[in-house]
C-alpha cells in the first residue's frame, strides 16, 4: 500500500523505500571498504578517457566549435566511455 501526499501528489512510499535502500547501500559500503575501489577507479578512468575528448569543446580560442565538431567529439566519446 502506498501513501500519497494530497498536497503535491508525491508518492511517499517510494521516497521511503528509496531512503531505506540508500541507507542499506551506505551500510554495505562502510562494512566492506574494498568495494569502494571500483567506483573510484571508474571515476578516474572516466576523467582520463573522456577528458581529452571533451576538453576541446570547452577550450576554444576565438570561435566556438561548430555543430559538426561537437558531433565528432560526441561520436568519439561514446565508444571511449565503454
Amino acid at each position: 500500500m502506498t501513501v500519497t501526499s494530497s498536497d503535491e501528489g508525491v508518492n511517499v512510499g517510494t521516497l521511503a523505500r528509496t531512503w531505506d535502500l540508500m541507507q542499506e547501500s551506505v551500510a554495505i559500503l562502510l562494512a566492506d571498504k574494498e568495494i569502494l575501489l571500483f567506483p573510484l577507479l571508474s571515476a578516474l578512468m572516466l576523467v582520463v578517457v573522456d577528458g581529452p575528448i571533451l576538453l576541446p569543446l570547452r577550450s576554444h580560442v576565438g570561435e566556438p566549435p561548430t555543430p559538426q565538431e561537437i558531433y565528432r567529439m560526441l561520436i568519439l566519446l561514446y565508444p571511449g566511455s565503454y
